[in-house]
């Protein structure tokens, strides 16, 4: 896997330029935020790596969100729902 690295200007864009063609695993930072999803066209890049051998996608497109999901053991949520009947 190839690695590649940019910054974003101030309106979140970036770009690479003079890379070689190859196979890239996308992935992003942000201190307080985390990556909801990431996509070049149809390809969910979350899942599969961007691969730049057969040409270049015309955009990638990655949203963050803010507020971390939070995770809810499944037995408390039919005791909440429970309470509620």
């Amino acid at each position: 896997m190839n690695q590649a690295f940019a910054n974003t200007n101030e309106d979140g864009e970036f770009s690479l330029k003079n890379e070689q063609p190859g196979r890239f695993r996308v992935q992003c930072s942000a201190a307080g935020f985390y990556v909801k999803s990431a996509a070049a066209g149809e390809l969910n890049l979350m899942e599969s790596p961007l691969d730049t051998t057969q040409g270049l996608p015309s955009g990638i497109v990655i949203r963050l969100g803010s507020k971390v999901p939070e995770v809810i053991p499944a037995e408390k949520t039919a005791q909440e729902k429970a309470k509620r009947m």
